[in-house]
């Protein structure tokens, strides 16, 4: 399973190599932590291993064992491997050149759940998956949350 989540700072805290690269980027992170927020999970068979590596290799993110984003305008920081904060606002611009037919729902739509089913059955797998990080992403600069992906 694959998962994209907006997480609070607090999920990161035992990380201290984390939480120094966010603090030596100056990010914006919040510790209020919204009662709802978006959460998405797709499974590898249907995805397939070279879309999450086309659609994440901005700053290596699908190469990497916590690749964690936030609001801010800085370099991808990064650990060998271990570890990667990048900026949102460079994630999305990736996402934006790699997949525009995953954009252009994003604009229309907004949201996953808010695709009509005749629509949905329709949408591309890596659309889907790109529509949903869109969304997660606007989710976590609006909140200041950090975007989280669990491989």
């Amino acid at each position: 399973m694959f998962s994209i989540d907006c997480a609070p700072f607090s999920d990161f805290e035992e990380h201290a190599e984390i939480v120094q690269a966010l603090d030596s980027v100056d990010a914006e992170v919040s510790r209020d932590v919204p009662a709802q927020r978006p959460s998405y999970q797709f499974d590898y068979r249907e995805i397939g291993i070279e879309t999450v590596k086309r659609l994440f290799a901005y700053a290596d993110i699908a190469v990497t064992n916590t690749p964690v984003g936030v609001t801010g305008s800085f370099a991808p920081v990064a650990s060998s491997g271990a570890w990667v904060v990048f900026p949102l606002e460079g994630l999305r611009s990736h996402i934006e050149a790699t997949s525009p037919s995953g954009l252009r729902a994003y604009r229309e739509f907004g949201s996953l759940d808010r695709i009509p089913d005749a629509m949905g059955s329709t949408l591309g797998v890596e659309d889907q998956l790109a529509m949903a990080t869109l969304e997660c992403l606007s989710f976590c600069e609006t909140h200041q949350l950090l975007l989280a992906f669990s491989w």
